[in-house]
Protein backbone atom coordinates (compact mmCIF):
# COMPACT_ATOMS: atom_id res chain seq x y z
CA UNK A 1 0.00 0.00 0.00
CA UNK A 2 1.00 3.65 -0.28
CA UNK A 3 1.64 5.26 3.10
CA UNK A 4 1.80 8.98 3.80
CA UNK A 5 4.38 9.40 6.56
CA UNK A 6 4.97 12.48 8.70
CA UNK A 7 8.09 12.84 10.83
CA UNK A 8 10.14 10.55 8.60
CA UNK A 9 13.23 12.73 8.93
CA UNK A 10 13.20 12.34 12.73
CA UNK A 11 14.48 9.55 14.95
CA UNK A 12 11.40 7.32 15.24
CA UNK A 13 10.08 8.26 11.81
CA UNK A 14 13.31 7.11 10.16
CA UNK A 15 12.86 3.65 11.72
CA UNK A 16 9.22 3.57 10.62
CA UNK A 17 10.33 4.43 7.07
CA UNK A 18 12.86 1.58 7.12
CA UNK A 19 10.35 -1.01 8.33
CA UNK A 20 7.68 0.15 5.86
CA UNK A 21 10.22 -0.15 3.04
CA UNK A 22 11.28 -3.62 4.18
CA UNK A 23 7.63 -4.68 4.17
CA UNK A 24 7.27 -3.58 0.55
CA UNK A 25 5.13 -0.48 1.02
CA UNK A 26 5.34 2.64 -1.12
CA UNK A 27 6.08 5.68 1.06
CA UNK A 28 5.37 9.35 0.54
CA UNK A 29 7.31 11.19 3.24
CA UNK A 30 6.26 14.69 4.23
CA UNK A 31 9.26 17.00 4.51
CA UNK A 32 9.75 20.66 5.23
CA UNK A 33 12.15 22.78 3.25
CA UNK A 34 14.58 22.56 6.18
CA UNK A 35 14.22 18.79 6.78
CA UNK A 36 17.21 16.45 6.71
CA UNK A 37 16.53 14.28 3.66
CA UNK A 38 19.62 12.13 3.18
CA UNK A 39 18.36 9.05 5.05
CA UNK A 40 14.95 9.12 3.37
CA UNK A 41 16.48 9.62 -0.06
CA UNK A 42 18.81 6.72 0.63
CA UNK A 43 15.76 4.51 1.19
CA UNK A 44 14.46 5.52 -2.24
CA UNK A 45 11.10 6.87 -1.11
CA UNK A 46 9.13 9.74 -2.52
CA UNK A 47 9.44 13.07 -0.72
CA UNK A 48 6.58 15.56 -0.60
CA UNK A 49 7.39 19.09 0.50
CA UNK A 50 4.70 20.73 2.61
CA UNK A 51 3.56 21.50 6.16
CA UNK A 52 0.67 20.54 8.39
CA UNK A 53 0.00 24.23 8.96
CA UNK A 54 -0.83 24.48 5.25
CA UNK A 55 -3.27 21.62 4.78
CA UNK A 56 -3.65 22.32 1.06
CA UNK A 57 0.05 21.60 0.55
CA UNK A 58 -0.42 17.93 1.52
CA UNK A 59 -3.64 17.19 -0.37
CA UNK A 60 -1.92 15.85 -3.55
CA UNK A 61 0.05 13.32 -1.48
CA UNK A 62 -3.02 12.28 0.53
CA UNK A 63 -4.96 11.57 -2.65
CA UNK A 64 -2.40 8.88 -3.47
CA UNK A 65 -2.31 7.39 0.03
CA UNK A 66 -3.99 4.30 1.43
CA UNK A 67 -2.85 5.01 4.99
CA UNK A 68 -1.50 7.91 7.05
CA UNK A 69 1.14 7.41 9.75
CA UNK A 70 1.49 10.54 11.86
CA UNK A 71 4.80 10.39 13.72
CA UNK A 72 5.70 14.08 13.59
CA UNK A 73 5.36 15.95 16.86
CA UNK A 74 7.05 18.42 19.16
CA UNK A 75 8.93 16.95 22.15
CA UNK A 76 10.65 20.17 23.23
CA UNK A 77 9.49 23.74 22.94
CA UNK A 78 10.29 27.31 23.94
CA UNK A 79 6.68 28.07 24.89
CA UNK A 80 3.91 25.71 26.09
CA UNK A 81 1.67 27.02 23.31
CA UNK A 82 4.11 25.56 20.77
CA UNK A 83 3.25 22.05 22.00
CA UNK A 84 -0.46 22.67 21.42
CA UNK A 85 0.10 24.25 18.01
CA UNK A 86 1.97 21.21 16.70
CA UNK A 87 0.73 18.22 18.70
CA UNK A 88 -2.92 19.20 18.88
CA UNK A 89 -3.67 21.55 15.98
CA UNK A 90 -1.29 19.81 13.57
CA UNK A 91 -2.97 16.47 14.28
CA UNK A 92 -6.42 17.99 13.86
CA UNK A 93 -5.59 19.53 10.48
CA UNK A 94 -3.94 16.35 9.19
CA UNK A 95 -6.91 14.21 10.26
CA UNK A 96 -9.39 16.56 8.61
CA UNK A 97 -7.41 16.55 5.39
CA UNK A 98 -6.99 12.77 5.47
CA UNK A 99 -10.72 12.20 6.02
CA UNK A 100 -11.56 14.42 3.07
CA UNK A 101 -8.84 13.52 0.59
CA UNK A 102 -6.95 10.30 1.40
CA UNK A 103 -7.53 7.36 -0.93
CA UNK A 104 -7.73 5.00 2.04
CA UNK A 105 -9.10 5.52 5.53
CA UNK A 106 -6.35 4.07 7.76
CA UNK A 107 -4.85 6.60 10.22
CA UNK A 108 -2.14 5.76 12.78
CA UNK A 109 -1.24 8.39 15.39
CA UNK A 110 1.95 8.04 17.40
CA UNK A 111 1.22 9.65 20.77
CA UNK A 112 3.09 9.02 24.04
CA UNK A 113 2.73 7.40 27.44
CA UNK A 114 3.00 11.00 28.68
CA UNK A 115 -0.56 11.53 27.38
CA UNK A 116 -1.98 9.20 30.02
CA UNK A 117 0.36 10.20 32.84
CA UNK A 118 2.16 8.04 35.43
CA UNK A 119 0.58 4.92 36.87
CA UNK A 120 -0.16 3.89 40.45
CA UNK A 121 2.06 0.83 40.61
CA UNK A 122 4.50 -1.46 38.76
CA UNK A 123 1.88 -2.84 36.40
CA UNK A 124 0.04 -2.00 33.20
CA UNK A 125 -2.54 0.75 33.54
CA UNK A 126 -5.90 -0.62 34.60
CA UNK A 127 -8.87 -0.26 32.29
CA UNK A 128 -11.02 2.81 32.88
CA UNK A 129 -8.40 4.85 34.74
CA UNK A 130 -8.69 8.44 33.43
CA UNK A 131 -5.69 10.08 31.81
CA UNK A 132 -3.76 12.49 34.00
CA UNK A 133 -0.75 13.91 32.14
CA UNK A 134 1.68 15.87 34.31
CA UNK A 135 3.50 17.99 31.71
CA UNK A 136 2.56 20.43 28.98
CA UNK A 137 3.96 17.95 26.47
CA UNK A 138 1.77 15.16 27.82
CA UNK A 139 -1.31 17.38 27.87
CA UNK A 140 -0.68 18.42 24.26
CA UNK A 141 -0.34 14.79 23.14
CA UNK A 142 -3.62 13.90 24.87
CA UNK A 143 -5.23 16.93 23.25
CA UNK A 144 -3.95 15.67 19.89
CA UNK A 145 -5.58 12.29 20.49
CA UNK A 146 -8.87 13.96 21.37
CA UNK A 147 -8.67 16.26 18.35
CA UNK A 148 -8.21 13.22 16.10
CA UNK A 149 -11.27 11.53 17.57
CA UNK A 150 -13.34 14.69 17.17
CA UNK A 151 -12.68 15.09 13.44
CA UNK A 152 -11.97 11.49 12.41
CA UNK A 153 -15.05 11.17 10.21
CA UNK A 154 -14.72 7.86 8.34
CA UNK A 155 -11.10 7.27 9.33
CA UNK A 156 -10.15 3.95 10.90
CA UNK A 157 -7.96 5.15 13.75
CA UNK A 158 -5.30 3.55 15.97
CA UNK A 159 -3.29 5.48 18.57
CA UNK A 160 0.04 4.17 19.88
CA UNK A 161 1.51 5.41 23.18
CA UNK A 162 5.18 4.41 23.42
CA UNK A 163 7.27 4.95 26.58
CA UNK A 164 10.89 6.20 26.43
CA UNK A 165 12.25 5.30 22.99
CA UNK A 166 15.97 4.89 22.43
CA UNK A 167 18.26 3.46 19.77
CA UNK A 168 20.34 4.53 16.76
CA UNK A 169 19.75 8.13 15.67
CA UNK A 170 18.17 9.14 19.02
CA UNK A 171 20.16 11.86 20.81
CA UNK A 172 18.31 12.66 24.06
CA UNK A 173 18.51 9.28 25.86
CA UNK A 174 21.98 8.90 24.34
CA UNK A 175 23.09 11.41 26.99
CA UNK A 176 22.52 8.66 29.59
CA UNK A 177 25.06 6.47 27.80
CA UNK A 178 27.49 9.36 27.41
CA UNK A 179 27.42 10.14 31.13
CA UNK A 180 27.96 6.46 31.90
CA UNK A 181 30.96 6.25 29.60
CA UNK A 182 32.60 9.54 30.59
CA UNK A 183 31.82 9.72 34.30
CA UNK A 184 30.71 6.22 35.22
CA UNK A 185 27.33 7.44 36.46
CA UNK A 186 23.65 7.34 35.54
CA UNK A 187 21.80 10.32 37.00
CA UNK A 188 18.17 10.24 38.15
CA UNK A 189 15.79 12.24 40.33
CA UNK A 190 13.67 9.39 41.73
CA UNK A 191 15.92 6.37 42.47
CA UNK A 192 12.92 4.07 42.99
CA UNK A 193 11.28 5.00 39.71
CA UNK A 194 10.04 2.05 37.66
CA UNK A 195 9.76 2.70 33.95
CA UNK A 196 9.34 1.13 30.53
CA UNK A 197 11.65 1.40 27.54
CA UNK A 198 11.38 0.41 23.90
CA UNK A 199 13.97 0.29 21.13
CA UNK A 200 13.19 2.51 18.13
CA UNK A 201 12.99 -0.38 15.71
CA UNK A 202 10.58 -2.32 17.92
CA UNK A 203 8.38 0.75 18.24
CA UNK A 204 8.47 1.14 14.46
CA UNK A 205 7.54 -2.52 13.98
CA UNK A 206 4.47 -2.06 16.18
CA UNK A 207 3.43 0.98 14.14
CA UNK A 208 3.76 -0.88 10.85
CA UNK A 209 1.84 -3.84 12.29
CA UNK A 210 -1.04 -1.44 13.00
CA UNK A 211 -0.81 0.00 9.48
CA UNK A 212 -1.18 -3.43 7.94
CA UNK A 213 -4.44 -4.17 9.75
CA UNK A 214 -7.64 -2.73 8.30
CA UNK A 215 -8.69 -1.93 11.87
CA UNK A 216 -7.62 -2.85 15.38
CA UNK A 217 -9.82 -4.12 18.24
CA UNK A 218 -8.67 -1.23 20.44
CA UNK A 219 -8.23 2.43 19.54
CA UNK A 220 -5.07 2.86 21.64
CA UNK A 221 -2.11 0.67 22.54
CA UNK A 222 0.97 0.77 24.72
CA UNK A 223 4.17 -1.13 23.98
CA UNK A 224 7.55 -1.75 25.61
CA UNK A 225 10.44 -4.20 25.58
CA UNK A 226 8.69 -6.62 27.90
CA UNK A 227 10.51 -5.60 31.08
CA UNK A 228 10.17 -3.07 33.88
CA UNK A 229 13.31 -1.05 34.51
CA UNK A 230 14.82 0.84 37.41
CA UNK A 231 17.67 3.34 37.17
CA UNK A 232 19.96 1.06 39.16
CA UNK A 233 19.11 -1.76 36.75
CA UNK A 234 19.73 0.49 33.75
CA UNK A 235 23.12 1.44 35.20
CA UNK A 236 23.98 -2.24 35.74
CA UNK A 237 23.14 -3.21 32.16
CA UNK A 238 25.13 -0.31 30.72
CA UNK A 239 28.07 -1.25 32.95
CA UNK A 240 27.98 -4.84 31.72
CA UNK A 241 27.81 -3.86 28.06
CA UNK A 242 30.50 -1.17 28.38
CA UNK A 243 32.71 -3.33 30.54
CA UNK A 244 33.24 -0.64 33.14
CA UNK A 245 31.90 0.38 36.53
CA UNK A 246 28.74 2.47 36.32
CA UNK A 247 26.70 3.54 39.32
CA UNK A 248 23.36 5.25 39.75
CA UNK A 249 23.48 8.72 41.33
CA UNK A 250 20.32 10.27 42.74
CA UNK A 251 20.35 14.04 42.30
CA UNK A 252 18.40 16.10 44.88
CA UNK A 253 15.32 17.79 43.48
CA UNK A 254 16.79 21.24 44.09
CA UNK A 255 19.74 20.27 41.90
CA UNK A 256 17.46 19.10 39.08
CA UNK A 257 15.41 22.28 39.41
CA UNK A 258 18.52 24.46 39.15
CA UNK A 259 19.70 22.57 36.05
CA UNK A 260 16.24 22.70 34.48
CA UNK A 261 15.89 26.42 35.19
CA UNK A 262 19.29 27.09 33.62
CA UNK A 263 18.48 25.11 30.49
CA UNK A 264 15.00 26.62 30.22
CA UNK A 265 16.33 30.17 30.59
CA UNK A 266 19.08 29.55 28.06
CA UNK A 267 16.50 28.16 25.64
CA UNK A 268 14.27 31.21 25.92
CA UNK A 269 17.17 33.66 25.57
CA UNK A 270 18.56 31.92 22.50
CA UNK A 271 15.27 30.82 20.98
CA UNK A 272 16.33 27.17 21.23
CA UNK A 273 13.84 24.49 22.34
CA UNK A 274 15.18 22.33 25.20
CA UNK A 275 13.96 19.03 26.62
CA UNK A 276 15.09 19.70 30.19
CA UNK A 277 12.65 22.18 31.75
CA UNK A 278 11.01 22.80 35.10
CA UNK A 279 7.88 21.16 33.69
CA UNK A 280 9.81 17.94 32.96
CA UNK A 281 10.60 17.49 36.65
CA UNK A 282 7.03 16.25 37.14
CA UNK A 283 7.81 13.29 34.89
CA UNK A 284 11.24 12.68 36.40
CA UNK A 285 9.90 12.45 39.96
CA UNK A 286 6.86 10.26 39.22
CA UNK A 287 7.21 6.80 40.74
CA UNK A 288 5.77 4.63 37.96
CA UNK A 289 5.95 4.94 34.16
CA UNK A 290 5.03 1.39 33.18
CA UNK A 291 3.60 0.70 29.72
CA UNK A 292 3.27 -3.04 29.23
CA UNK A 293 2.40 -4.73 25.95
CA UNK A 294 -0.29 -7.32 26.66
CA UNK A 295 -2.96 -5.80 24.38
CA UNK A 296 -0.67 -5.04 21.45
CA UNK A 297 0.95 -8.47 21.72
CA UNK A 298 -2.46 -10.15 21.58
CA UNK A 299 -4.04 -7.99 18.88
CA UNK A 300 -1.06 -7.17 16.63
CA UNK A 301 1.20 -10.17 17.40
CA UNK A 302 3.82 -7.73 18.67
CA UNK A 303 7.01 -9.26 20.05
CA UNK A 304 9.98 -7.03 20.94
CA UNK A 305 13.20 -7.93 19.16
CA UNK A 306 15.42 -5.91 21.49
CA UNK A 307 15.73 -6.47 25.21
CA UNK A 308 17.66 -3.71 26.96
CA UNK A 309 21.15 -5.33 26.85
CA UNK A 310 20.80 -5.97 23.10
CA UNK A 311 19.39 -2.48 22.61
CA UNK A 312 22.30 -0.89 24.46
CA UNK A 313 24.79 -2.82 22.33
CA UNK A 314 23.01 -1.72 19.15
CA UNK A 315 22.85 1.92 20.24
CA UNK A 316 26.48 2.07 21.35
CA UNK A 317 27.66 0.48 18.09
CA UNK A 318 25.85 3.21 16.14
CA UNK A 319 27.12 5.96 18.43
CA UNK A 320 30.73 4.82 18.06
CA UNK A 321 30.36 4.58 14.30
CA UNK A 322 29.00 8.13 14.21
CA UNK A 323 31.67 9.47 16.58
CA UNK A 324 29.09 10.41 19.20
CA UNK A 325 30.79 8.65 22.13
Amino acid sequence: MTVFLTGGSGFLGSHVAEVLKERGHDIIALVRRSSQREHLQGLGMRLHEGTLEDAESIVPALKESDAVVHVAGLVKAIRPTDFRRVNEEGTRELARAADRHARGNRFILVSSIAAQGPGDGPWERKEGVPESPVTEYGRSKLAGEKALMEVRGDLSVTVLRPPIIYGPREIEFLEVFKAARRMGVVFCLEPKQTLSLVHGRDCARSIVAAVEMESTPRESYLMDDGAMHTWSGIAAVIAEVMGRRVRMVSVPKVGFMALAWTWQTWGRLTGTPVVMSLDKIHEAEARFWVAGNSHISRDLSYEPEFDFPKGVEDTLAWAREQGRL
